[in-house]
């Protein structure tokens, strides 16, 4: 994060390399493609107006998932 106000840089750490303990640099975003089960997956996230889904997943991917249409209390 850094800071810039009326048109000047005020600080923080941009250009600074933020390492792990391994001394991996974690200061750049690393892109992950998604699966076709994950895609599927937002797809129907997105398409649902209102409700509840129940997702089932195997091995870290989605291999199914319920939407609940009624939940009736007694």
């Amino acid at each position: 994060m850094f800071f810039i106000f009326r048109g000047k840089f005020l600080g923080g750490d941009a250009g600074i390399e933020k390492k792990d303990k391994q001394g991996v640099d974690t200061s750049k975003e690393t892109e992950t493609s998604l699966a076709k089960q994950e895609k599927k997956l937002i797809e129907l996230i997105r398409g649902l107006d209102y409700g509840e889904l129940h997702i089932t997943v195997k091995g870290g991917l989605p291999v199914h998932a319920e939407e609940i249409k009624k939940s009736i209390k007694l």
